[in-house]
């Protein structure tokens, strides 16, 4: 069934005709037709919680999105006004006020508002802004409408004669949407992101392109380029508007820091980008150092610090003292904790009884007084307006208080507890009170007047003196956080309850605002926080330099426990420009109790943990800070550390560029993980297949640094494009990922010699049978000698030196075309990188593949200008003519649209190339419906709707219509030669290096690689037939039943007349001595459950479960979060049914070591058959084996890999007839086990040959 999506009115380009639907070719079966038009919400999306600054403010254009969500507004001004992606420029608030109103319908009473004023309120506290209210109605100049919408957006800036536009959701979101409003995008939209994350706009919703869209650096002013602040709460989380349980939206580039929630550095940025010093606190001195800054807190100038740093040091120094802070004025009361009240407080006590049923948790309670299942003590902290001239306030928040004197402290409201107290006689067991009590009634029953307030967020904490512990009530229950957070405290949420006295006539009762009360019968039930003061007299300073090298700290008392509610803040700084290593000596840390090294930007949270596999830290600038923070409880010894330092001379690549001129042999990661070739990464952003790769010297797997990274990194899977970054210069300690490694040896034969995982995870037990290279040089230590060969057509004006140091580059320019060169890089090998031509096929700037050079446009443009652009360089718009060069085109493309040189111009229906040959139909992509033949659309675009790429008919001639530009041209004649002198080391190390799609060897090896040359067919190969045989390649297929096991099936033909690599060898597949695995899916967490799992079987109807050879399986892989039992099935697949061949049941075990290998024993391994299907039986309803999975009523967008569920539910193995033919569902049902489900389990099996 073919079915339509309407597309938004990007598509088809504002300024285009009206908008039109677009048909798109969906194959079978889809949902009904879903019109993106009536969202009005630019985009953002409440669970838009995981964000970073926004210290980015525009000027000029910014990219327009692929999809645009207003395909019915039709009033162009009316876009411009509503879309900040839309704005020409940004433009901070006049007078640092913030004008705004209500739309009154939308906000009929305060709580409506609620979000609005505290996104508001915690930026007033913190920042020289204010806000002004004004009545939409009546008030004309340019202010903030607020409004109810559709999701939550928010229009971007101050804009001079015009109304921007608001629409929050929770208070997270509202304050991220505030930022916006202030001036401030998305950091993850910065055009330096790919440093630090990578976006997979293909696991985006396509709807919501817009909000993942790259600004060019043009566009962009920074506060400090140097903080990219990935923990921001303008930074959008890993599964922002994910399409799928696939894949992360975004991911970090780096493990060692993560995507937060943080509000500091966009707090940071306002005080900057508004100049609050200057306004608030201009005669302050003070330099505010290690990303601190200047503004005016609860009353007075200061220094705001990160996390950890000490505020009267200037952020120069440790925390190692709570910064002084007064009492909240006002009256007010409070629950003494054990300890007692703070001093400055009146004090009372109230003992009323129950009904003789109350308790409490564990006999825990933390209230000062006596609790028991009869009676209940309290003692009351009061002030009456007891701290005058204090400038702080109790802060917004989750939390409640008892009211002192008739009405509550600004931004609480009001509520009783009514208490139906049990008097069991006039002399005995009677309530009692002493002292200065809160608000109530206190005879012979008891009610309680509180203050309480949900209008802040508990992870912002409150602040209030350390001097002693207390207990606030809890105005809510969840369970993340628990208790409203309190700076500088520990905290811990208890329960206890009073059992009513009355029965069904009881007094007791709950009115107004009061604490999150549980009712349970005649028995109230309360939350209630314990706050104890943490000691942070323990961390310290530590500068590195060239006297102090290194340096070692401990948790307190080491090797000794460490005490119970301690906070430790390290501060380590080194010379400018170096980097900060980190080690554990020792690591044992309660898991109540956590640590954080904070190695990217030190104002931001980073992962906390309270395990350590040994891994090393390293910092991104020449700081990082460590905290550790002990619980109520401690049972641990804690850690030794040692930090050093390294400065860019005495690594052994250039810190300065990134490792980006690495041209070393590392090849695995700082996990010992194996890189993957970059020939096999064709299917990720970065490979030695795509031409804009060419120069990053993208060489066998060695790891390399292409770009988008801090160092270099490698590819581990091509199927995720999981990444990792390499510790090339053995600066990190060798450790194990896994922490039962010594179980593995034991229980696994020959586990550090033979088992794939042995390298990788447990490298340190194994690293007698995986000893590490030779580490290498730093770069101090190594020169160059002037090069011994140089391109003999080229010349260079560069000085010539007797020795060079490591990145010295020498430029060589080619004599017979100024327009190209090539430039010999000082290696850390001390020798040159050897280039034997300056004569390069395409121009430098040009990339090239399989014969043709492409130029890609750094802007876009509308269709005339395009062509004219590339016929003014002597290249046309691209056509993409053959599967290489369209491959070519898609590797090329981002978010935008790009315009093909193809039009029908000429005749209506006949599409030509600019060259004006008829396109043939294998070459022509139009999506289902396309070309519309809609008058006037007589160009085409390449554009990506829900991971396919295809040809939409565009307008030739409006000017807004602009897309991205690629112009090509054929290669340079007379270029037919090595560039390099290393071609055939090269191709030694990659069987796929001279494929006419290896932009590696296209620009510098087609000398070697062929260029036209012409190969005779070799000998006959046995039990293999020619496939295809053209001019540049030979293709071989073994015969049915025979399978390679050693030479190239594909080969390709050489400049010296000979082919490539060895001929294939083709084997009897049943007795080939060769491990065949099932598939390559990712072993790895995948964080799903099925609804439906205790008794039934599941299999696939593709690739991943099918069976590629005859043979035994001899062992399966699998990836297990939790202990459980398995039967690991392979069946017999007749089309429909499936029968069982055999099965190995098994217990997985939970275990750090969840990529789990299943040896099969001779006796019990099964006979299988090209063809046959592996599956999986689940006797217990438990995720054993991880797996993601969608509803077949999302399949059009989603990978089209269909699970099939059996229709029985089988109770036990002995269920499990080998011989049998069960049911499988083959299409959708009503029912939950009928339904069809798509999705990968992590699971394979490895065949081998049969015994």
């Amino acid at each position: 069934m073919k079915w339509l999506l309407v597309l938004s009115l990007a598509l088809l380009v504002r300024g285009d005709e009206p908008p039109t639907p677009v048909p798109i070719d969906i194959p079978d079966t889809a949902p009904p037709i879903i019109d993106i038009t009536d969202d009005d919400s630019n985009d953002e999306s409440e669970h838009i919680v995981e964000p970073e600054v926004a210290e980015i403010n525009y000027d000029g254009i910014l990219p327009e999105p692929p999809v645009d969500d207003h395909q019915n507004d039709t009033d162009e001004s009316d876009l411009v006004r509503r879309r900040r992606f839309i704005t020409t420029s940004t433009v901070l608030w006049p007078n640092n006020e913030v004008i705004y109103s209500y739309t009154p319908s939308q906000f009929p009473n305060e709580g409506s508002k609620s979000a609005i004023m505290f996104s508001m309120e915690y930026l007033v506290e913190r920042t020289c802004l204010k806000f002004t209210e004004v009545d939409q109605t009546t008030y004309t100049k340019s202010h903030v409408k607020f409004v109810v919408g559709n999701g939550c957006w928010a229009d971007l800036g101050y804009r001079a004669g015009w109304s921007t536009r608001c629409s929050c959701c929770s208070k997270g979101t509202c304050y991220h949407e505030m930022l916006h409003l202030l001036g401030f995008m998305h950091e993850h939209q910065r055009p330096d992101r790919d440093r630090y994350i990578e976006v997979d706009i293909y696991r985006v919703d396509p709807g919501k392109w817009s909000q993942f869209t790259r600004l060019q650096e043009s566009g962009v002013d920074y506060t400090n380029k140097s903080i990219y602040k990935v923990g921001s709460t303008m930074h959008y989380a890993g599964w922002a508007f994910q399409k799928d349980h696939f894949g992360a939206s975004i991911k970090t580039v780096n493990d060692d820091y993560t995507m937060a929630d943080d509000f500091y550095y966009p707090i940071r940025e306002v005080n900057l980008r508004y100049n609050c010093q200057q306004v608030s606190c201009a005669d302050f001195t003070t330099e505010c150092v290690n990303n601190g800054y200047v503004t005016k807190y609860l009353g007075e100038c200061r220094c705001v610090c990160p996390e950890g740093l000490s505020s009267k040091d200037g952020c120069s120094k440790a925390l190692t003292s709570a910064d002084s802070v007064d009492w909240p004025s006002g009256s007010y009361a409070f629950v003494a904790a054990g300890s007692g009240c703070p001093s400055g407080f009146l004090t009372g006590t109230r003992k009323h009884w129950s009904a003789g049923y109350s308790w409490a948790q564990g006999g825990e309670n933390p209230m000062k007084g006596t609790q028991d299942r009869y009676s209940t003590q309290y003692e009351f902290c009061v002030s009456k307006n007891n701290f005058p001239q204090s400038k702080n306030r109790w802060h917004a928040g989750v939390y409640c208080l008892h009211r002192v004197g008739g009405t509550c402290p600004e931004g609480f409201k009001s509520g009783t507890v009514q208490l139906d107290d049990y008097i069991r006689s006039a002399g005995y067991f009677n309530n009692s009170k002493a002292g200065d009590l809160p608000d109530g009634v206190f005879g012979d029953d008891t009610k309680f007047e509180f203050c309480c307030r949900t209008d802040g967020m508990k992870t912002i904490p409150i602040e209030v003196p350390t001097t002693n512990e207390f207990v606030l009530y809890n105005s809510d229950n969840t369970v993340s956080p628990e208790c409203q957070q309190v700076k500088n405290f520990n905290s811990r949420k208890f329960y206890f309850s009073f059992h009513n006295f009355g029965g069904a006539s009881t007094k007791a009762s709950l009115t107004g605002s009061r604490p999150f009360t549980y009712k349970y019968s005649q028995t109230y039930l309360f939350y209630i926080c314990h706050y104890i003061p943490l000691d942070l007299s323990c961390g310290g300073t530590i500068e590195l330099n060239s006297n102090n090298p290194s340096q070692t700290f401990s948790t307190p008392n080491y090797p000794q426990k460490y005490g119970s509610n301690q906070r430790c803040n390290w501060l380590i700084t080194a010379p400018e420009g170096s980097k900060v290593y980190l080690d554990f000596e020792n690591f044992d840390v309660h898991c109540t109790d956590n640590v954080q090294v904070r190695v990217l930007n030190i104002g931001e949270v980073h992962t906390s943990f309270c395990d350590h596999n040994g891994k090393t830290f390293r910092s991104y600038s020449n700081k990082m800070t460590v905290i550790f923070t002990s619980s109520q409880w401690s049972e641990a010894t804690g850690f030794q550390a040692n930090v050093r330092y390294l400065t860019n001379e005495d690594n052994c690549y250039d810190f300065e560029d990134d490792g980006a001129s690495y041209r070393g042999n590392a090849s695995v990661t700082k996990y010992f993980e194996p890189c993957l070739p970059w020939s096999e990464t064709g299917n990720c952003k970065y490979s030695s297949q795509h031409p804009k790769d060419a120069l990053a010297g993208l060489d066998s797997n060695y790891c390399r640094n292409p770009g988008s990274a801090e160092r270099p990194w490698c590819y581990t899977d091509a199927t995720d494009c999981t990444r990792r970054v390499c510790d090339v210069c053995q600066q990190g300690k060798v450790h194990d990922t896994y922490s039962d490694c010594q179980t593995l040896i034991s229980t696994v034969p020959n586990f550090c010699s033979q088992d794939p995982r042995a390298a990788a995870n447990c490298r340190l037990s194994c690293i007698a049978d995986h000893p590490l290279p030779a580490k290498p040089a730093s770069r101090s230590s190594v020169s160059c000698s002037p090069p011994s060969s140089v391109p003999s057509d080229g010349t260079t004006t560069d000085v010539a030196k007797t020795s060079y140091n490591v990145g010295d580059t020498i430029t060589y320019t080619c004599n017979d075309n100024p327009a190209s060169s090539v430039t010999l890089t000082c290696l850390i090998d001390g020798k040159f990188d050897g280039f034997s031509s300056a004569c390069k096929m395409c121009d430098d700037g040009w990339m090239a593949l399989d014969g043709i050079c492409y130029f890609r446009e750094p802007l876009p443009m509308h269709y005339n200008a395009a062509r004219t652009n590339c016929e003014g360089k002597g290249a046309k718009l691209i056509m993409p003519k053959g599967k290489i060069a369209y491959d070519f085109l898609v590797h090329n493309r981002d978010e935008r649209e790009t315009w093909i040189g193809a039009n029908d111009i000429a005749t209506e229906g006949v599409w030509r190339w600019l060259d004006n040959t008829i396109i043939d139909a294998d070459d022509l992509h139009f999506g289902y419906g396309q070309p519309s033949n809609v008058s006037g659309r007589d160009c085409a675009s390449l554009l990506s709707i829900r991971n396919k790429m295809i040809w939409v008919d565009k307008t030739c001639r409006y000017t807004s219509v602009r897309y991205n530009v690629i112009c090509e041209k054929p290669g340079r004649s007379g270029t037919c030669h090595d560039v390099i002198s290393d071609c055939a080391a090269k191709a030694s190390q990659d069987s796929q290096f001279c494929s006419p799609a290896n932009a590696l060897s296209s620009l510098y090896c087609r000398g070697y690689c062929g260029c036209g040359a012409t190969c005779t067919e070799p000998s006959v190969v046995p039990n293999s037939a020619i496939k295809s045989n053209t001019q540049e390649q030979l293709v071989r297929e073994c015969t049915s039943g025979y399978m390679a096991t050693s030479g190239d099936l594909t080969r390709y033909c050489l400049g010296d007349g000979s082919f490539s690599g060895s001929a294939p060898v083709c084997e009897d597949e049943t007795n080939a001595n060769v491990v065949t695995p099932t598939n390559n899916v990712p072993l790895k967490a995948r964080g799903q459950k099925m609804s439906t799992l205790k008794g039934y079987m599941f299999t696939g109807d593709y690739d991943d479960f099918k069976i590629p050879r005859a043979g035994e399986i001899i062992s399966w892989e699998y990836f297990s979060a939790h202990s459980g039992n398995v039967a690991l099935m392979a069946f017999k697949y007749n089309g429909t049914d499936l029968k069982i061949v055999g099965f190995n049941y098994i217990t997985t075990q939970s275990s750090s070591a969840i990529h789990s290998i299943y040896q099969v024993p001779i006796a019990d391994r099964i006979d299988v058959e090209k063809g046959d299907r592996i599956g999986l039986w689940f006797p217990e309803d438990k995720q054993v084996i991880e797996v993601n999975f969608h509803e077949d009523s999302l399949e059009w967008r989603y990978p089209r890999k269909q699970f099939r569920r059996s229709m029985t539910s089988l109770a036990s193995t002995t269920d499990l007839v080998i011989g049998t033919t069960y049911g499988f569902y083959v299409s959708s049902s009503s029912t939950a086990e009928g339904r069809t489900l798509y999705g990968s389990f992590s699971l394979r099996a490895n065949i081998g040959p049969r015994t």
